[in-house]
């Protein structure tokens, strides 16, 4: 009788690891994403059955040996063997629920987790949950903010990161581009065993080439891509115009310039008189509603981007209905009205427009 009672009880304890084991799962978790490691237990425990501890071990990439990593009672629920606060428990003791809960994993995190409920008197059924981490695919275009210049520089570069086996990275221009720019690859072992390239667009930062469109072309077996991209070669204002428009006293201002330059009018030693209007940005205006001597003085616009600034001037004297405008700035803009009163002016007529440069000075 004392035989069949023994193997009885052993046959319980081993259904009931059976029944245990049939709840784990494989689970796929994107690299830094949050997943749950589940583990309930899926048989009643009988009045003579105590559930005293459900314990998680861990054998990965990270720690190739078993680890008995996190520890749950009834009263507490913590971390063992070292803290790695990405772990959290979201079972419920009395519900004989184990589950945690693993946030921003990484390849690291991959491998085998087994749930284990220590039950007295009938033994320690356990969950095996297997974890496996995927790198997600990126890839990306971006700009080296290249400055106007005339040596060979990296203008931009494409990146493939992820791949397993190594994406196939080029690029594609027009006619234009064919003989200007040239591309180099490089590519990364990732400790998560996939490779990152990184192409760079080779060229001389012109202004002939600013705007040109190119597309770097991604080709895998996982995903093809091709991302578009517009060249941008960055340089501080070069040229301000001013010009005066034919209705009226109106001065136009524009500038060239990467990124668009920011325009503004002002005037010499004095703010704008209240008959003065002016606005702002490219072709802004500066207007002028009536004649009056008030208004004479020396007028600038300044155009200003992230990579310099650049000004124009003109002196306006409507006491002797004249005004002048200078192509390039003063070398001292803040000379006296007497001085600017002395320069010689020579008109030149355009259709729609009139420009008058300053020829010299006395």
């Amino acid at each position: 009788m004392s035989y069949t009672l023994l193997l009885l009880t052993f046959a319980l304890v081993c259904s009931r690891d059976a029944l245990a084991q049939v709840a784990g799962s494989s689970i796929n978790v994107l690299e830094g994403g949050t997943t749950t490691l589940p583990c309930k237990l899926t048989t009643t425990l009988t009045p003579n059955e105590n559930l005293e501890q459900i314990s998680w071990q861990r054998r990965t990439r990270g720690k190739p040996l078993t680890d008995n990593f996190f520890t749950i009672t009834k009263d507490d629920a913590r971390l063992v063997n070292g803290p790695d606060r990405r772990f959290k428990y979201i079972g419920t003791f009395a519900e004989h629920n184990g589950t945690l809960q693993l946030s921003n994993a990484n390849v690291f995190d991959a491998g085998t987790y087994t749930c284990i409920f220590s039950i007295f008197p009938s033994g320690q059924p356990r969950i095996v949950v297997e974890i496996t981490v995927s790198v997600p695919l990126q890839t990306s275009v971006n700009s080296t903010q290249p400055t106007l210049g005339n040596k060979e520089v990296p203008l931009v570069t494409c990146t493939a990161a992820g791949f397993n086996p190594p994406a196939k990275v080029s690029w594609q221009t027009d006619d234009r581009l064919k003989d200007k720019v040239t591309w180099t690859n490089n590519s990364t072992l990732q400790i998560s065993d996939t490779t990152t390239t990184v192409s760079t667009l080779f060229g001389k930062p012109t202004k002939e080439i600013n705007g040109n469109k190119v597309q770097c072309v991604i080709i895998s077996e996982k995903r093809n891509v091709t991302l578009p991209f517009e060249i941008q070669i960055y340089y501080p204002p070069l040229t301000v115009n001013i010009k005066k428009q034919s209705d009226g006293l109106v001065f136009t201002c524009e500038a060239e310039g990467n990124p668009k330059p920011t325009i503004i009018w002002s005037r010499s030693g004095n703010t704008l008189p209240p008959s003065v209007s002016a606005t702002s940005g490219q072709g802004a205006t500066l207007r002028f509603e009536k004649k009056s001597p008030t208004v004479a003085g020396l007028y600038q616009c300044e155009a200003n981007n992230t990579y310099g600034s650049n000004q124009s001037f003109f002196y306006m004297d409507l006491s002797s209905d004249f005004y002048g405008l200078t192509e390039k700035q003063y070398e001292h803009p803040h000379q006296t009205m007497q001085q600017m009163k002395t320069l010689h002016y020579n008109h030149r007529e355009r259709a729609g427009s009139q420009e008058v440069q300053a020829d010299t000075a006395i």
